[in-house]
């Protein structure tokens, strides 16, 4: 674990130095990519999961489980495809005057060590910087004031929500006397129920539940593609990743917060099956998308909080849908990039027919579309599976049923983008501004690869680890 803490050092100065001279950022991405592999190593290296993973020969606080294992591989997946997409795409903006690099491995970084760590105050500090390092990375384009309204509505909004978690995590602490976050909890009370919705209400503004979802689509449209892919595929998971590791501590059933998320959720998916058919800009659309699934991962979670037996399935299927969805969304958000570094345009209709210009780039937004739907045979068909299976053995038909009713609408939708994207006749030609390289469209590839496979990888996790 040492080592790879001080390849992470070295290779966030890298990336300074890379910056600076620029023809040798390819050595920081490089370093900063090799500390996410040796990440994923030391996580995948351990025998079994729980773990307490030792520093310095003394037990720190860092716990790896099997939903944070997978979490993280989802983050250091999504990490190194975004530094290495990051390598072109970013001269579309030119030359800025922050270090894009080193921000964007501090980003990635502090969602590692929001996945890691045991104790609610560390948690606290690893969120504050994955919300400031995120702000200044959104808010890239700093001279579209679009760019910088939309980075003030998140910073502002997502402070508010981190005000919220410090006072329920205070409460916490002066009801039960424990940070940690594998305290246990036996009993509620007043103070204790109020530090639950408070700390619930903090995790759901970052994770963008309706009706606090409003900052999400103007500030995962404004930030860089390769950025907006670890937003909406790394970054709002962490909200409902919060919010199962506040509802483990909980011994007992916790009804009140089971409605409250039920319905948030629903009202997720509802508000972005609305909003679908009004977008216009592609990179807008997955946004909502992202409010869509965000209402899905915490379904299971609703269903733990009165059915404390199904705590531990219900952290599986969130890390399964956690990990599908953050591969197939930042897929999807990559090929936007792809289209906008190409073509300079993410409008779906200027994109119209774009089978006719650039067979890879319909390819690669085709599969995307469909990954993030489900389609067999990407596996994010799978947890959506298993949420409905879960409401129909906890005997809950009627939110199986809107479930599939919703998740049917929801692809209709998507076959009509990739028929009118892809297919149907241009209305007008496609000039391209710049050929696409090798860093722009591969690590697209490999992340529709992995959205094949990924159940498997997650599978051999689970059974070898666990």
């Amino acid at each position: 674990m040492i080592v790879t803490l001080t390849l992470c050092s070295i290779a966030l100065v890298a990336t300074i130095v890379g910056e600076a001279l620029r023809d040798a950022r390819i050595i920081g991405l490089s370093l900063g990519s090799l500390s996410l592999a040796l990440i994923a190593y030391t996580i995948l290296s351990v025998n079994h999961y729980p773990v307490m993973i030792k520093l310095y020969s003394v037990d720190a606080p860092l716990y790896v489980d099997n939903v944070s294992a997978l979490m993280i591989i989802n983050v250091v997946v999504l990490g190194i495809m975004a530094l290495t997409s990051s390598y072109r795409y970013i001269d579309v903006y030119g030359r800025r005057g922050i270090l894009y690099y080193t921000l964007l491995l501090i980003f990635v970084y502090s969602m590692i060590g929001v996945l890691l760590v045991d104790n609610w105050l560390t948690f606290l500090l690893f969120w504050e910087a994955m919300t400031i390092s995120s702000y200044m990375l959104i808010t890239y384009d700093y001279n579209d004031p679009r760019v910088r309204n939309a980075g003030t509505l998140y910073v502002l909004t997502c402070h508010a929500g981190a005000l919220l978690l410090t006072i329920g995590i205070a409460l916490l602490y002066a009801a039960t006397g424990s940070l940690s976050m594998l305290h246990a909890v036996q009993n509620l009370n007043p103070e204790i129920e109020l530090a639950i919705m408070l700390m619930f209400f903090g995790f759901a503004v970052k994770a963008g539940l309706a009706p606090i979802h409003f900052w999400l689509p103007y500030a995962h449209p404004a930030a860089p593609s390769p950025v907006s892919a670890l937003l909406s595929g790394a970054m709002v998971e962490l909200g409902a990743y919060g919010t199962y590791r506040l509802v483990e501590m909980i011994k007992v059933p916790i009804p009140f917060l089971a409605y409250t998320i039920g319905f948030m959720s629903f009202a997720s998916m509802v508000a972005a099956l609305i909003a679908y058919w009004s977008q216009s800009d592609l990179k807008r659309l997955f946004a909502w998308s992202t409010i869509d699934h965000v209402g899905w991962m915490f379904i299971p979670i609703a269903l733990a909080c009165v059915n404390r037996s199904w705590i531990n399935g219900a952290g599986i299927v969130l890390a399964l849908y956690v990990l599908n969805h953050g591969v197939a969304k930042a897929a999807a958000f990559l090929t936007t990039g792809y289209t906008l570094y190409s073509y300079g345009s993410r409008s779906i209709d200027e994109l119209r027919g774009l089978s006719r210009w650039d067979g890879l780039a319909a390819f690669l937004l085709g599969a995307s579309i469909f990954a993030i739907e489900g389609l067999p045979p990407f596996n994010l068909f799978f947890p959506k599976i298993f949420v409905i299976l879960a409401c129909i053995r906890m005997g809950l038909w009627y939110i199986a049923t809107f479930l599939a009713i919703l998740w049917c609408l929801s692809f209709v939708y998507y076959v009509m983008l990739f028929n009118k994207s892809c297919l149907e006749p241009p209305r007008a030609p496609l000039r391209m501004l710049r050929k696409p390289s090798a860093t722009i469209y591969i690590p697209i590839v490999l992340l529709i690869i992995f959205a094949v496979i990924s159940n498997f990888v997650a599978q051999w996790m689970i059974s070898v680890k666990g």
